[in-house]
């Protein structure tokens, strides 16, 4: 949990980088339906938060998604994931975490950046990393537990839960 001072704050700086954006547009139609959509955005993150304040994890993590949906911004993946770390969603957390480090790059404070690598490094010891590596057509799919996980080839390694798991690569004509 991050404290509402630090989620008030990433807010404010949300709805700093939202209202450049709409800034540059032209079009005074474009321009109110920009702002509509930021305050939409704005309303569901605040929402995201109370909700998560209350311990209403899976609804805080729909509004977030949708939040950042609406208008994509860094600031809105670490709440994101934390929510899915509550959740016990690990493998999806650390991808979430890991693309906030990513996006926000130096714009991040040392402290916020340290806070999320020790977040980090506490899930990725409850996840795994699997490669997949097949001969066949390119366009093999890979599932996991029955859910497909991506498309071969692929460098980038799957995230799962730590335990076993069922790996299929399935490609049409294919056993």
């Amino acid at each position: 949990n991050g404290g509402s001072g630090v989620r008030v704050h990433l807010l404010n700086h949300l709805f700093i980088v939202l209202i450049i954006a709409v800034s540059m547009t032209t079009s005074p139609l474009a321009l109110a339906q920009d702002s509509a959509a930021l305050r939409e955005a704005r309303e569901r993150f605040d929402h995201g938060v109370m909700l998560y304040d209350r311990g209403e994890f899976e609804a805080a993590l729909a509004e977030f998604m949708r939040a950042h949906e609406i208008a994509p911004n860094y600031v809105v993946l670490f709440n994101i994931g934390q929510a899915q770390a509550e959740l016990r969603r690990y493998p999806e957390a650390v991808a979430t975490f890991e693309l906030y480090l990513s996006q926000g790059g130096e714009r991040l404070s040392e402290s916020r950046r340290q806070e999320v690598e020790e977040q980090l490094s506490h899930l990725t010891r409850l996840v795994g990393r699997i490669r997949v590596e097949a001969t066949g057509p390119a366009s093999s799919s890979v599932f996991v537990d029955h859910v497909e996980m991506g498309r071969l080839p692929s460098d980038a390694p799957i995230l799962v839960t730590a335990g076993r798991h069922v790996v299929e690569v399935r490609a049409e004509g294919y056993l």
